[in-house]
């Protein structure tokens, strides 16, 4: 009877495992080049997203990873949050980045949707922006 037990548990556990692991999208697209978006891989830790704009020229990586890691830039930073949207600017290069590491889901690794934060001088601006259509709107000179 226990050996039974024993192995229905052994069997569980096993599925129970393999139901964590996560399925994500593969694949590297730039312009002119759209890479084959049906590209999967399956039973890994992580889900990788990663995108690039050089000058306008854009280029989108996803894969796996068992290893929550993502370098990136021209010193080679690592990225390392996990179910976060990161973007940042290479202060070397000029060079934009779109990072994503995640293992909420299954093909979490679509896209990265961070918000930027607006510095206090773009506030003032659009502040300054509305003020002043307001009043040509509304002829309050």
């Amino acid at each position: 009877m226990q050996q039974r037990f024993l192995i229905a548990f052994v069997l569980i556990a096993g599925v129970a495992y393999l139901g964590d692991a996560l399925a994500c999208h593969s694949y590297t697209t730039s312009e002119g080049n759209n890479g084959n978006i049906a590209n999967t891989c399956n039973n890994t830790q992580y889900c990788l997203y990663e995108r690039e704009d050089t000058n306008g020229a854009v280029s989108v990586s996803r894969d796996c990873s068992d290893i929550p890691s993502i370098r990136y830039g021209s010193n080679n930073d690592a990225f390392t949050d996990i179910n976060r949207c990161y973007e940042t600017i290479d202060s070397i290069t000029g060079n934009r980045y779109s990072l994503k590491i995640c293992n909420s889901y299954d093909f979490c690794n679509f896209a990265c949707n961070a918000v930027f934060k607006l510095s206090p001088s773009v506030i003032s601006i659009i502040i300054s922006f509305a003020f002043v259509s307001l009043i040509t709107v509304f002829n309050l000179h």
